[in-house]
């Protein structure tokens, strides 16, 4: 009886990872900090352009 509750809580799952998503969102950004030092050695090859 548990096993069919558990096919409804995906159901209920898919509206919810539109908001799970939202803050998905600033977390990307926040891995582009730690790649912002790898960006910035290609910033320091565009001045010398």
């Amino acid at each position: 009886m548990r096993i069919p509750d558990v096919i409804r809580e995906p159901e209920i799952a898919q509206p919810r990872q539109p908001e799970i998503m939202t803050p998905r969102d600033p977390e990307p950004e926040r891995r582009e900090e730690p790649h912002a030092p790898d960006r910035s050695p290609e910033r320091v090859i565009e001045p010398k352009h």
